[in-house]
């Protein structure tokens, strides 16, 4: 059954930079009703995945499951700047903020329409899971970050 009206939990809403929505839900928050502390970091993986899956047409546990390879973060600072509550819609925008030879550091900016909520900064190490050592990043791999940092680049210098 279709309806055009209905909200969608997850949805990308822009390609550079990578935008990711979901609607806060009931059980994000806690007993303050405002989004449990502990649920920042799934926003900011599941806006990683996604934008991973986007940018290279499979997810992580794809990856992972039919290549042997996966993304383990590595490191994570975040700060936050305001409360978010149930039935907010918050947009998790991702930009590459450093390419090494293993390993990648991602923003990822949480908005609302209330504005911004928090920064992250997440280093992912790319694997051998059979061996579980960092890797270096295949080349095709590594052109389509390069080319994804170039668009943001281009898609946000002044007019």
């Amino acid at each position: 059954m279709s309806d055009p009206d209905r909200v969608l939990p997850r949805q990308v809403v822009r390609a550079v930079p990578f935008t990711f929505r979901r609607r806060i839900a009931w059980g994000d928050s806690d007993t303050g009703r405002i989004v449990y502390t502990g649920r920042f970091l799934d926003f900011v993986m599941d806006a990683a995945d996604a934008w991973w899956q986007v940018l290279t047409g499979h997810d992580w546990h794809r990856m992972t499951v039919e290549h042997g390879h996966g993304l383990p973060a590595v490191h994570v600072d975040m700060d936050f700047t305001r409360v978010i509550e149930p039935g907010e819609e918050l947009d998790c925008v991702v930009t590459v903020v450093r390419l090494g030879t293993s390993s990648f550091s991602l923003a990822v900016s949480g908005e609302t329409a209330n504005g911004q909520c928090f920064t992250a900064t997440l280093v992912q190490a790319y694997m051998n899971t059979a061996r579980r050592k960092a890797v270096p990043l295949p080349e095709h791999l590594r052109k389509l970050v390069e080319d994804y940092q170039q668009a943001c680049r281009t898609a946000t210098l002044p007019a």
